[in-house]
Parts: structure tokens; C-alpha cells; sequence
């Protein structure tokens, strides 16, 4: 194995090792792609099928996003970590996502 490849090996290992946890309440910014533009707030998480749910801000869109596609984003540069939300403007997103996921299922 030559230096080169060794260092690369270390350095994704380190970084692995340092890189934060994905968490309920964190807000991303979506860089490429469909969404692009939009912020994404984690609201929920489905422990069995594995899937993400998420207001979409600013058009308070409800969606839904599997954690391997999270992952891949997060890994890729797609989605830019901007910060965990303080609780009470979690609490309201929650609420909001609520409000709309009624409002598509009554219409």
C-alpha cells in the first residue's frame, strides 16, 4: 500500500470518528438536487422502516427521506448541517408538520 493511500485510509477514519451524530431538531441546507435551496428540519424518525420524516421550510412541505439518502447527503455535500434548532422553534416545526400532514390527508 503506498503513503498515499494509507493517509487517505487514516483521514477518513479520523473523520468518521469526529463527525456529529444525526438528531431530531437539526436543520439542513439542501445544496444540489430536487430540493435545492430549501431548509430541511428533522421532525420524526421511523426506527423500523428507517425513514426520516421532515418539514421542508420555507414552503412548510411535508417529507419524508430514508436515513441511508440523509446519510448520502450528508457525506456528499448535498446537505449542509446549519444547526440544531433551540427547542422551542423545534416544538413549532413539530407542530407545523403536524398541521400540514392533516391538511394533506383531509384534502
Amino acid at each position: 500500500m503506498d503513503i498515499k493511500k494509507a493517509i487517505q485510509i487514516f483521514w477518513n477514519k479520523l473523520h468518521k470518528r469526529f463527525e456529529r451524530p444525526i438528531q431530531l431538531g437539526d436543520m439542513y441546507f439542501v445544496l444540489h438536487g430536487q430540493k435545492i435551496g430549501q431548509f430541511l428540519v428533522l421532525i420524526d424518525f421511523d426506527v423500523e422502516k428507517k425513514i426520516y420524516s421532515i418539514l421542508g421550510l420555507p414552503d412548510s412541505e411535508v417529507i419524508y427521506i430514508s436515513q441511508k439518502d440523509i446519510e448520502f447527503g450528508i457525506t456528499n455535500k448535498v446537505l449542509d448541517f446549519i444547526k440544531k434548532l433551540p427547542i422551542d422553534i423545534y416544538r413549532d416545526c413539530e407542530k407545523e408538520f403536524q398541521y400540514r400532514l392533516e391538511k394533506s390527508i383531509n384534502n
